[in-house]
């Protein structure tokens, strides 16, 4: 359990056929943090996350997947770092991936940390993004974010319904920052699963693909980037 106790706890329920609705409410009941929304039909992790980033009302944002788990003195970190470092744009931390074997999991490697220096150029930081350098990825999981820095840039997920939703948020994220900080500590454990969407060779991620791609040349050439 969180330790935090000023937070707000959104739990978007994306239309599922089971009974993960009822268990939410149970905890609902239990915590008062939980604010949950409920669509009675799937709307894709784009709609989702962008309904929860305009529901929201703290000053700071950041995401988890429901098949991951975060640390229990992550927030508590987090909004310490924030007061230190006269309230950021952004704060990038770590990750750990774990991958399923058998009904147990197992670390893959080392914890993925970001590597900043504090010297980064904004045009730096982009590179890093795309390619994924200096522990800055496309994962939206990995950003501590605030909520006004979003909503002055219009900063959101695309609600196409294709996957991959999350590189075209995390390159706005980074490509608008002017204060970013980081903290060298593995907060988020991220899950790999078997038939999960990024293990899968499906019609529809490889259109996905493509789509983002598409929508990666259209923002350069409206930023005046493309040669």
């Amino acid at each position: 359990m969180l330790k935090y106790k000023n937070l707000e706890i959104i739990v978007v329920n994306d239309g599922s056929a089971d009974n993960t609705a009822s268990v939410i409410k149970e905890y609902e009941e239990k915590d008062k943090r939980i604010r949950f929304i409920n669509l009675s039909t799937n709307m894709g992790n784009g709609k989702g996350r962008n309904l929860a980033i305009k529901e929201a009302t703290g000053e700071y944002l950041y995401f988890v997947d429901s098949d991951d788990f975060i640390s229990s003195d992550m927030t508590e970190c987090l909004v310490d770092k924030v007061k230190e470092t006269s309230f950021p744009d952004v704060i990038l931390f770590g990750h750990q991936k774990m991958k399923e074997k058998g009904d147990r999991l197992k670390k893959l490697g080392n914890p993925t940390l970001p590597n900043l220096n504090g010297e980064e150029t904004l045009t730096q930081l982009q590179t890093c993004c795309f390619f994924g350098y200096k522990g800055i990825g496309a994962q939206p999981w990995l950003y501590f974010i605030n909520r006004k820095y979003i909503l002055d840039n219009d900063i959101y997920f695309d609600d196409s319904g294709h996957y991959f939703e999350d590189m075209i948020f995390t390159t706005k994220l980074i490509f608008n920052v002017k204060h970013i900080d980081q903290i060298r500590k593995p907060f988020y454990t991220y899950i790999l699963r078997k038939g999960s969407i990024m293990s899968n060779r499906s019609k529809k991620r490889i259109e996905s693909w493509i789509y983002v791609t598409q929508q990666f040349r259209n923002f350069l050439k409206e930023k005046n980037l493309m040669l």
